[in-house]
This record gives C-alpha cells, structure tokens and sequence, in this order.
C-alpha cells in the first residue's frame, strides 16, 4: 500500500492493494513454512519503497535504509539480485550524475556489503571460496552411506562444534565406519567438511 501511495494510488487503490497482497493465497501458505520467498519479496518491496522515497528527497538516512532492506533480500536468498537489478541501475545512474547521491550510494553499497559478509566468511569456511556456487555442493557418488554422510555434514557445517579438533575427528571416525572418505573429491567437491 505504501508503494502504491508513493506512485500516486488514492487512498481507495492503496487499499485494494494491501488486500490483494495479504490476500494471496500463497502468502497465506508460505507463512507457515520454511519458503523464503515472501521474505526476500518483503525485503525487495521495502527496498523499492525506500529508493522511491531516496529519489524523491535524497538523504543519507534513506540510502542506509534501502541499502539495509537491499542487503537483506540478498542475504535471505540469491533470487534478490536479478529482482532488485533494475531498480539497482536506476540508482547508480542516478549517482552518477549527482556527488551527493553518489557519496549515498556508496554509502548504500557499504552498508549491503557488511550485511553479506558473516555469509561469505561462513562460506570461505566451508567451501574456500567467498561465493560459493551450486556446482561446488554436487555429489558425484550415489549410496546410502554418502546420502547419510551429506546431509550429517550439510546439517553439522552449522554448528560451532564443527570449529573442535575433537568433535571434527569423530565426525572422521563416525564416515570411516560408513567407508566414506572424507578426501573424496567425488563425495565432497569442496573439500574436508569443517
């Protein structure tokens, strides 16, 4: 509804606005679930409402703000990126032309770079690598004992007790006794699981 009063809806439109979206039979479905769609679609919404209002009267206050709903739709999935694409070049062209808006968009992209880095620090952890990609986490081997041996591994790399000596030595023992190696590049492309 917001939205749609920042585009010029009366008050009648920004109505049936918010009761078409709170309406939708998805939303009502993947309130209950684990789905992460309708978060980062929250997210994406808040970031288009603030770059609406940034564009309108530029401030920092509103750079950080979009920067922060931006950097949390990119954090809650990567579908963010292509979604937000558009509005994002808007931005930067707009930048571009202004030093104060630049000096706010640089001060937007700080603040999404700092809400992804827990994630790629976890990821350099897990994988070496700062953006980990899908190809990294297939598993060229297909048994019982590796189907065990991945999804221990894929829930444990979650747990701080994955940092302990001991506990990453017994998880060895644990794949020994299933006869899976943990140096199998076919079994874990990234590497030791840690």
């Amino acid at each position: 509804a917001r939205i749609c009063a920042q585009l010029g809806g009366s008050r009648k439109a920004c109505l049936y606005a918010m009761l078409f979206f709170a309406t939708v039979p998805m939303c009502i479905l993947q309130a209950s679930n684990t789905e992460s769609g309708h978060v980062v679609g929250f997210f994406i919404c808040c970031f288009v409402s603030f770059f609406l209002q940034w564009k309108e009267a530029p401030c920092l206050r509103h750079a950080l703000w979009l920067g922060g709903a931006l950097g949390l739709a990119i954090l809650s999935k990567g579908s963010a990126y292509p979604f937000a694409a558009a509005t994002v070049l808007i931005m930067a062209f707009l930048c571009l032309r202004n030093k104060k808006r630049f000096a706010q968009g640089c001060a937007a992209a700080v603040v999404i770079i700092a809400l992804q880095i827990p994630a790629m620090m976890r990821n350099l952890e897990a994988y070496d690598s700062l953006f980990a990609s899908a190809e990294q986490n297939i598993n060229r081997v297909f048994s019982v004992q590796t189907f065990i041996a991945a999804a221990s591994g894929n829930f444990l790399i979650n747990l701080p007790v994955m940092g302990s000596s001991a506990f990453r030595q017994a998880y060895a023992d644990f794949l020994e006794r299933l006869d899976v190696r943990m140096d199998d590049f076919r079994i874990y492309p990234w590497g030791n699981p840690r």
